[in-house]
């Protein structure tokens, strides 16, 4: 059994429902000790989770021609009794469907929540009505996110670990594949001894069916400013990673392996990706469609210096049908890197 197959997650919460710590247990036998996590008390009476109606309109701040459409408007009334500023993020749940959407804009009059009128098939509605907000984004254990849908937490941590974090934020059905090949490269750098940690986040459709993909609903992102809305996540910004690993998926016939980490640290893991996996792989970032680059990008802002992010995006068939070796080849990248 490896180390997160054991974890369970039990979450704590204020009067306001709003978590107070994360504890994280493990099973009988399992050579990892107990970890706690307190997050701090609001400083004024906040809720966390709040009935609203939800208002559509046309307009063009809420931008219908997005990639994912995930921007909304809240009313200054809602967002002080949620405790949240412009960029945080907010969960809607509508019946069987639930998804996220970035606060794009606080006004002081304005209806609840107000979203573009063609962005109602995230939410698998077809007109205006009461609607729940909540401040926690992910509220699915792993096992319910793929009976049910919505989005799943995991987090693998000592509390303490500031060596290499691997990540896969888009995992589940929204890039699948993704968490796989995390989940297998922690543990073979766990094999071998190698400090460190793993944070995934599950998104998945309902059963019931739905007319738009998981990963229109929980690709998310714009994680820099809305932390607190993802309790793992919330744990490991206080801390400067030696080395973050970002595992996507692309459409694309090739690797890309880029973030803002010396070019000689990809250019290692590309060697080993071709040789492994047996695809191209690109690396010249100004050549890359997705480079990974930004600074606000999980990858490279929980990084030591906000430099030291590996972001690959991946091909469908390596998602799909070589996990082993693309987890194999950053495992062996990453610890001659370190050694």
């Amino acid at each position: 059994m490896k180390r997160h197959d054991a974890l369970i997650r039990v979450a704590e919460y204020d009067r306001f429902r709003r978590p107070t710590s994360i504890r994280i247990d493990v099973t009988a036998g399992c050579p990892i000790p107990v970890v706690r996590t307190i997050f701090g008390a609001p400083d004024k009476p906040t809720e966390t989770v709040v009935n609203v109606s939800l208002v559509t309109e046309s307009h063009p701040t809420l931008d219908p021609t997005r990639k994912y459409k995930d921007r909304c408007r809240l009313a200054r009334r809602i967002a002080d009794r949620l405790g949240i500023d412009e960029g945080c993020h907010v969960r809607v749940d509508a019946g069987p469907y639930a998804t996220y959407y970035r606060v794009y804009e606080i006004r002081e009059h304005d209806a609840p929540l107000v979203v573009h009128e063609e962005h109602l098939d995230r939410l698998g509605i077809d007109g205006e009505q009461t609607v729940r907000l909540s401040t926690t984004i992910p509220q699915e254990t792993p096992e319910q996110v793929r009976e049910r849908g919505g989005l799943a937490e995991t987090l693998v941590d000592d509390q303490t670990c500031e060596g290499v974090l691997v990540t896969a934020p888009h995992g589940g059905a929204v890039e699948r594949g993704t968490d796989a090949i995390a989940s297998r490269t922690y543990d073979r750098l766990d094999d071998g001894g190698v400090r460190a940690s793993l944070w995934l986040l599950q998104g998945y459709n309902p059963p019931e069916g739905s007319a738009v993909t998981a990963h229109r609903r929980w690709h998310v992102g714009g994680f820099d400013r809305a932390v607190d809305g993802y309790p793992g996540l919330a744990t490991l910004t206080g801390r400067a990673f030696d080395l973050v690993v970002g595992v996507h998926r692309s459409g694309y016939e090739w690797i890309e392996v880029g973030g803002r980490i010396d070019a000689s640290v990809r250019e290692r893991v590309a060697d080993e990706l071709r040789t492994r996996a047996g695809r191209e792989v690109r690396t010249d970032l100004d050549r890359l469609h997705l480079p990974g680059t930004n600074p606000r990008i999980s990858t490279n802002f929980l990084s030591k210096g906000g430099d030291r992010g590996l972001h690959v995006e991946c091909t469908p068939g390596t998602c799909d049908r070589h996990v082993e070796e693309a987890a194999a080849a950053l495992a062996e990248t990453i610890r001659r890197v370190l050694a």
